[in-house]
Protein backbone atom coordinates (compact mmCIF):
# COMPACT_ATOMS: atom_id res chain seq x y z
CA UNK A 1 0.00 0.00 0.00
CA UNK A 2 1.50 3.17 -0.97
CA UNK A 3 0.40 6.91 0.63
CA UNK A 4 1.25 9.87 -1.03
CA UNK A 5 1.08 13.04 1.09
CA UNK A 6 1.10 16.70 0.16
CA UNK A 7 2.36 19.16 2.75
CA UNK A 8 2.78 22.63 2.69
CA UNK A 9 5.78 24.11 3.27
CA UNK A 10 4.80 27.71 3.20
CA UNK A 11 1.35 29.50 3.02
CA UNK A 12 1.65 30.12 -0.45
CA UNK A 13 3.76 26.96 -1.20
CA UNK A 14 2.40 23.47 -1.77
CA UNK A 15 4.74 21.66 -3.28
CA UNK A 16 6.24 19.26 -0.17
CA UNK A 17 5.70 16.07 -1.53
CA UNK A 18 6.05 12.89 1.30
CA UNK A 19 5.40 9.30 0.09
CA UNK A 20 5.21 6.68 2.38
CA UNK A 21 4.68 2.65 1.75
CA UNK A 22 3.21 0.59 4.36
CA UNK A 23 4.55 -2.94 3.25
CA UNK A 24 3.02 -4.65 5.85
CA UNK A 25 -0.61 -3.26 6.35
CA UNK A 26 -3.58 -4.65 8.62
CA UNK A 27 -6.58 -6.45 7.04
CA UNK A 28 -9.31 -3.78 7.49
CA UNK A 29 -8.95 0.06 8.62
CA UNK A 30 -5.92 1.06 8.44
CA UNK A 31 -5.75 4.73 10.12
CA UNK A 32 -2.65 7.00 8.74
CA UNK A 33 -1.80 10.61 9.87
CA UNK A 34 1.06 13.33 8.91
CA UNK A 35 3.61 14.78 12.49
CA UNK A 36 5.15 18.32 11.66
CA UNK A 37 7.60 19.22 14.43
CA UNK A 38 7.84 22.78 14.02
CA UNK A 39 11.29 25.20 14.68
CA UNK A 40 10.09 25.80 17.85
CA UNK A 41 8.92 22.37 18.74
CA UNK A 42 5.46 22.62 18.44
CA UNK A 43 3.56 19.36 17.04
CA UNK A 44 0.72 19.57 14.67
CA UNK A 45 -0.94 16.38 13.10
CA UNK A 46 -2.74 16.04 9.81
CA UNK A 47 -6.36 15.43 9.74
CA UNK A 48 -6.34 11.28 9.92
CA UNK A 49 -6.66 9.61 6.51
CA UNK A 50 -8.52 5.96 6.65
CA UNK A 51 -7.69 3.27 4.36
CA UNK A 52 -8.80 -0.06 4.08
CA UNK A 53 -6.83 -2.98 3.26
CA UNK A 54 -8.46 -6.17 1.84
CA UNK A 55 -6.27 -8.67 1.89
CA UNK A 56 -7.83 -11.21 -0.56
CA UNK A 57 -6.43 -13.14 -3.45
CA UNK A 58 -8.25 -11.44 -6.47
CA UNK A 59 -7.08 -14.69 -8.43
CA UNK A 60 -9.31 -16.78 -6.70
CA UNK A 61 -12.25 -15.10 -6.20
CA UNK A 62 -13.94 -15.08 -10.03
CA UNK A 63 -13.59 -16.52 -13.20
CA UNK A 64 -13.49 -13.71 -16.25
CA UNK A 65 -13.64 -15.00 -19.60
CA UNK A 66 -12.39 -15.09 -22.46
CA UNK A 67 -9.79 -12.49 -22.13
CA UNK A 68 -8.24 -10.71 -24.16
CA UNK A 69 -12.21 -10.36 -25.89
CA UNK A 70 -13.91 -8.46 -28.09
CA UNK A 71 -17.77 -7.95 -27.26
CA UNK A 72 -18.54 -9.19 -24.02
CA UNK A 73 -17.11 -10.49 -21.14
CA UNK A 74 -17.96 -13.51 -18.86
CA UNK A 75 -17.95 -13.34 -14.90
CA UNK A 76 -18.58 -16.20 -12.41
CA UNK A 77 -18.13 -16.34 -8.68
CA UNK A 78 -16.19 -18.96 -7.35
CA UNK A 79 -17.72 -18.24 -3.91
CA UNK A 80 -21.59 -17.72 -3.18
CA UNK A 81 -22.65 -13.81 -2.95
CA UNK A 82 -25.61 -12.66 -1.18
CA UNK A 83 -27.55 -9.23 -2.37
CA UNK A 84 -26.41 -6.52 -5.20
CA UNK A 85 -23.46 -6.76 -6.99
CA UNK A 86 -21.47 -4.26 -8.41
CA UNK A 87 -19.20 -4.53 -11.93
CA UNK A 88 -17.11 -1.65 -12.63
CA UNK A 89 -14.92 -1.24 -15.59
CA UNK A 90 -11.94 1.50 -15.26
CA UNK A 91 -9.36 2.13 -17.90
CA UNK A 92 -5.69 2.64 -16.90
CA UNK A 93 -6.36 6.14 -16.54
CA UNK A 94 -8.64 5.46 -13.30
CA UNK A 95 -11.87 6.95 -15.39
CA UNK A 96 -15.13 5.01 -15.22
CA UNK A 97 -15.64 3.12 -18.32
CA UNK A 98 -19.28 1.38 -16.59
CA UNK A 99 -20.69 0.47 -14.05
CA UNK A 100 -23.63 -2.04 -13.67
CA UNK A 101 -25.58 -4.15 -11.11
CA UNK A 102 -26.59 -7.80 -10.86
CA UNK A 103 -28.43 -10.12 -8.47
CA UNK A 104 -27.09 -13.47 -9.63
CA UNK A 105 -23.53 -15.36 -9.24
CA UNK A 106 -22.26 -15.34 -12.84
CA UNK A 107 -23.16 -13.12 -15.66
CA UNK A 108 -22.19 -12.23 -19.22
CA UNK A 109 -21.32 -8.41 -19.49
CA UNK A 110 -21.26 -6.31 -22.75
CA UNK A 111 -17.63 -4.68 -23.65
CA UNK A 112 -18.82 -3.62 -27.45
CA UNK A 113 -18.36 0.25 -26.45
CA UNK A 114 -15.03 0.04 -25.26
CA UNK A 115 -12.33 1.06 -26.88
CA UNK A 116 -9.60 -1.46 -27.74
CA UNK A 117 -6.95 -1.42 -24.29
CA UNK A 118 -6.11 -2.64 -21.33
CA UNK A 119 -9.21 -2.51 -18.60
CA UNK A 120 -9.46 -3.26 -14.72
CA UNK A 121 -12.77 -5.26 -13.49
CA UNK A 122 -13.85 -4.80 -10.08
CA UNK A 123 -16.68 -6.58 -8.46
CA UNK A 124 -18.40 -5.45 -5.55
CA UNK A 125 -20.98 -7.18 -3.21
CA UNK A 126 -23.16 -3.85 -2.14
CA UNK A 127 -25.19 -4.75 0.36
CA UNK A 128 -21.64 -5.73 2.56
CA UNK A 129 -19.76 -2.89 0.78
CA UNK A 130 -16.75 -5.37 0.17
CA UNK A 131 -14.87 -5.93 -2.74
CA UNK A 132 -14.81 -9.00 -3.73
CA UNK A 133 -12.21 -9.03 -6.34
CA UNK A 134 -10.08 -7.20 -9.53
CA UNK A 135 -9.13 -8.30 -12.54
CA UNK A 136 -7.33 -6.71 -16.00
CA UNK A 137 -8.67 -7.53 -19.53
CA UNK A 138 -7.61 -6.41 -22.92
CA UNK A 139 -10.14 -5.26 -25.03
CA UNK A 140 -8.96 -6.06 -28.72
Amino acid sequence: MKIRLFVKKSISDFSGKYIFRDNNPNAGKNVFRLQQDGLLNQITYSDPVDLYWNNIDDTKQFIMYPNPASNQINITLNKFQKGVLQSRIVNMQGIKMSRQNYNTNNWTQSIQNLKPGLYLLELNNMNSNTIIGLKKFIKK
